[in-house]
């Protein structure tokens, strides 16, 4: 049975070979669409929790002697104000290094994760460890995942771990990446510089454990108290405006430019690709059936040999498990291909986490789909009512 399975698939060679190469480059552009898409989301994720928080983003904080002076204290002294949403600058000294710390508070680091190339983001339990769990950038080479070292803080000596590193040429929010003439969440991301060594820790354990940080960004969200007037807002908006000397803008009009930014984006790539699907679909559902029908030839013969249906519909699953195997094998030449490609035009290219399983899904669905073409086809006929058909 095997070797009849074998000697099906290989009669077929072309085919299936073509078949295989078409559903590969269906897997690809699929997954790739998803990661681009869930990468993107993932710029504007954390920006969520302010829908429902009426405030003002902040776009340029260091202006008009707002950094001097402090804008994190003069918002913190007016009472109308709940919370800012910022990131924060450190340092962490270790036995041999410096690092430059960007720090994010939860409502960032549980909304958004940066591409890593090895091991995992950070999670709750991070918080409350006794070995501050640290993510670093893809270039310092002298780190793998789960090497510990020692850094120097307020506390005395204190242990580290690295969870992840980040792929090189990954965008983060940092403090110089705001851009006056684009204020919407891209605006609030950049590459850092390479020459420079820097690592991404939690606020919540940054604090715990005694590392020393400032606000860093020139940029904020300002979110106000639940029962703060419409007027009082509007005044402190305006107060806010005149204060930094900066483009300043209310929460509902930054989600609005950013929203707007993330689908004008996404609208660039979606027609390309959806076109390229489209086209591999139709080539690949006329191939199929090609070879459901000269399959179904063969079938008629083996019956007349003496073989039974259910003989032929292993040969037949056989055939089509070949092809996926190679299908699989195609997939994974095009994913090198890819990154290689982009690491050469320093373009990221990255599957975002889903992305295998929702391959896995397709390669179900196709062999499911060509199995049960291949037994309706066997099915509804007879051996002689098949070898009638064909001859």
């Amino acid at each position: 049975m095997k070797q009849l399975a074998l000697y099906d698939f290989l009669r077929h060679l072309k085919r299936n070979l073509f078949m295989g190469f078409l559903l590969a480059v269906i897997c690809l552009l699929i997954t790739s669409l998803y990661s681009l898409f869930s990468y993107e989301y993932g710029k504007y994720k954390p920006f969520d929790e302010l829908e429902t928080n009426d405030g003002f983003f902040v776009g340029d904080k260091s202006c008009g002697g707002m950094h001097a002076f402090g804008f994190e204290q003069q918002m913190a002294d007016r009472k109308e104000i709940e919370k800012l949403y910022q990131v924060y600058m450190g340092s962490l000294n270790t036995e041999s290094s410096y690092y430059t710390a960007y720090i994010y508070e939860e409502w960032l680091w549980s909304n958004w994760q940066g591409r890593l190339k090895s091991g995992s983001w950070f999670d709750e339990d991070d918080v409350n460890s006794d070995t501050m769990q640290v993510i670093i950038c893809g270039s310092i080479s002298s780190y793998n995942v789960g090497d510990i070292f020692y850094c120097e803080t307020k506390n005395g000596r204190q242990k580290c771990v690295v969870k992840g590193i980040l792929q090189d040429g990954t965008e983060i929010p940092f403090s110089n990446s705001y851009s006056a003439s684009d204020t919407t969440y891209t605006s609030l991301y950049s590459v850092p510089d390479k020459e420079n060594k820097y690592v991404i820790l939690q606020k919540e354990a940054a604090e715990r454990n005694g590392i020393s940080f400032n606000s860093a960004g020139i940029w904020a969200f300002v979110k106000y108290k639940a029962q703060t007037s419409e007027e009082q807002r509007e005044t402190t908006n305006k107060a806010i405006a005149r204060m930094t000397l900066s483009t300043s803008y209310p929460h509902d009009i930054f989600r609005e430019l950013s929203f707007d930014k993330l689908i004008g984006k996404l609208f660039v790539y979606i027609p390309i690709m959806a076109a390229g699907i489209l086209l591999a679909f139709v080539s690949l559902f006329t191939v199929a059936f090609i070879n459901v029908e000269k399959g179904s030839r063969y079938y008629s013969i083996y019956y007349l040999l003496g073989g039974n249906k259910k003989e032929c519909f292993k040969i037949a699953c056989g055939n089509v498990l070949g092809t996926v195997a190679v299908s699989v094998i195609f997939y994974m030449l095009g994913e090198i291909l890819l990154k290689t490609y982009t690491r050469n035009q320093n373009i990221v290219y990255s599957t975002m986490a889903g992305s295998g399983m929702l391959a896995v899904s397709l390669y179900i669905v196709f062999a499911l789909f060509l199995i049960i073409c291949m037994y309706l086809a066997m099915r509804k006929s007879s051996p002689l009512e098949l070898l009638k058909k064909h001859n």
